[in-house]
C-alpha cells in the first residue's frame, strides 16, 4: 500500500524528470558563461520552470568533472514553487544551498537529484534568494567526492516574476 508520502515523492519525481528532459533536449550542456544565468522554459504540459547552470565548479576530485549540474524552480500551482538540483549522482550523501551562509540541507534521496523537503522550505529559499545579488552555492557530496557550484543571481528577480507569471 502507497503511502501519501511515497505518492507525493512519485508525483515529484515524475515532475522533476520531465524537467531534466525538457531541459537537456533544449538547451546545450557546455553554454557561454553569459548564458549561465536563470532561463525560462515550459514544458508540452504548459508547465513553466526556471533554470541555472553555474557559473563556477570547485572540487575535490583529481580528474576533471564531465557533469554540469543545474539548479532549477518549477511552478507547480499559481504561488506554489518547487526547487531542485539535477546533480548526475554526486549528490548520493548530501546537497546543500548556502544562501549568503544561510545553509539548508536538499532530499538527496533520489539518484541524480536533491530537491526540497517541504513548501515552507521552498518558500524560505525562494525569499532568500529573491533578497541577495550574491552567488548561490551548492555543495554536493557522493563518499569522498565534494563539488561546490556556484550560480549567478544577476536576473534571478526578473526570471522568478516570468516564473509567477507563467501559465
Amino acid at each position: 500500500m502507497k503511502t501519501f508520502f511515497t505518492t507525493i515523492l512519485q508525483a515529484n519525481l515524475k515532475i522533476h524528470i520531465t524537467i531534466l528532459f525538457v531541459l537537456c533536449f533544449f538547451h546545450p550542456v557546455y553554454a557561454a558563461k553569459e548564458e549561465r544565468q536563470w532561463d525560462l522554459v515550459r514544458s508540452a504540459d504548459k508547465g513553466c520552470t526556471i533554470y541555472s547552470k553555474p557559473y563556477k565548479i570547485k572540487s575535490n576530485i583529481n580528474n576533471d568533472i564531465e557533469i554540469e549540474p543545474f539548479f532549477y524552480i518549477t511552478k507547480i500551482r499559481q504561488s506554489q514553487y518547487s526547487i531542485g538540483l539535477y546533480c548526475d549522482a554526486y549528490c548520493n550523501s548530501l546537497a546543500e544551498i548556502d544562501i549568503t551562509g544561510k545553509k539548508r540541507a536538499l532530499n538527496a534521496k533520489v539518484i541524480d537529484y536533491a530537491f526540497t523537503y517541504s513548501k515552507e522550505q521552498d518558500i524560505s529559499i525562494l525569499n532568500d534568494m529573491i533578497q541577495t545579488t550574491l552567488p548561490v552555492k551548492v555543495k554536493m557530496k557522493d563518499g569522498d567526492n565534494v563539488i561546490i557550484a556556484y550560480y549567478a543571481m544577476e536576473n534571478f528577480t526578473s526570471a522568478i516574476k516570468k516564473l509567477s507569471n507563467c501559465n
